[in-house]
């Protein structure tokens, strides 16, 4: 009798044990992979020498006129282009004018711009210099052709002067320069300008081209980019208040029979500028 009373307490006591813990699997395939793609970004200083052509179409004529200042900073994230912001400031102040068949009206049709920008020659320098810079600021780009820059349409490069001689031991060993290559990509790029201080929201269709040293690889920077637009874009003058003056900045209420007639009412803008790579 006490033999059963014993193997029944050792039964139970053997069923009242706690189930010793899980053990928890640390095998490495079992943690969260790194993410794989790392960010090449680059910044960009855009050159002081663009080209800004504008284009005022009116009843009576055309006016053109282009500006050769530009000023910027480009902040590119080159494995994904959607993901890159910037600013580039065209100065007003710079622009020459010519009307139809050069008529020999140019430095004049300059003065009267100028002075309709707000920035004519009486202006307080001050002031001048606050009014001259036409800024588009990237806040997002779409509708890239391709997502990355190295993976861009291949363009034709033409030997530059500029293009550092080859090494000696080139030629001793007979192997090839490294070739250089550049690759175009198309998107859409929105923000705004600020244009005599007023914003407005645009949106404008470029073309990117990024000049490499060498081959364009997932791991390459590019050293310069050529920004260039693919069609026009219009800019209001009445948006911007941009409208008769003279060279104070007096508004010429005369003057505003011109405007549809002999200067028009909207200004068409192609823009072609460059940007070299930032050095640390």
């Amino acid at each position: 009798m006490k033999l059963w009373w014993l193997a029944l307490l050792l039964t139970v006591c053997a069923c009242s044990k706690k189930e010793p813990a899980p053990i928890e699997r640390t095998e490495p395939w079992l943690a969260n992979p790194p993410d794989a793609t790392t960010a090449l970004r680059a910044k960009f200083v855009v050159t002081d020498r663009c080209e800004a052509n504008l284009l005022l179409k009116a009843k009576e004529g055309s006016l053109r006129g282009v500006a050769r200042v530009c000023r910027g900073e480009l902040d590119l994230n080159l494995s994904d282009l959607s993901d890159s912001r910037g600013t580039l400031s065209v100065d007003v102040a710079s622009i020459e004018m010519r009307g139809d068949g050069d008529a020999g009206r140019g430095e004049e049709q300059t003065r009267e711009a100028q002075n309709w920008l707000d920035v004519g020659a009486s202006r307080p320098e001050a002031e001048r210099e606050r009014l001259r810079w036409a800024t588009f600021t990237i806040t997002g780009i779409t509708n890239t052709s391709h997502p990355n820059a190295n993976a861009g349409r291949r363009e034709r490069v033409e030997p530059e002067a500029e293009e550092p001689p080859s090494l000696p031991d080139d030629d001793a060993d007979g192997a090839a320069p490294n070739p250089r290559e550049r690759r175009s990509v198309t998107m859409t790029a929105r923000g705004h300008l600020v244009l005599h201080k007023v914003r407005v929201d645009v949106e404008v269709p470029i073309r990117a081209t990024f000049h490499y040293r060498g081959r364009a690889t997932d791991d390459s920077t590019p050293n310069k980019v050529q920004i260039t637009t693919r069609r026009p874009f219009l800019v209001s003058l009445a948006a911007h208040d941009i409208k008769p003056r003279d060279a104070a900045g007096v508004f010429q209420a005369q003057g505003m029979k011109l405007m549809g007639t002999t200067v028009g009412a909207d200004a068409r803008v192609s823009l072609s500028a460059s940007a070299v790579l930032q050095q640390p």
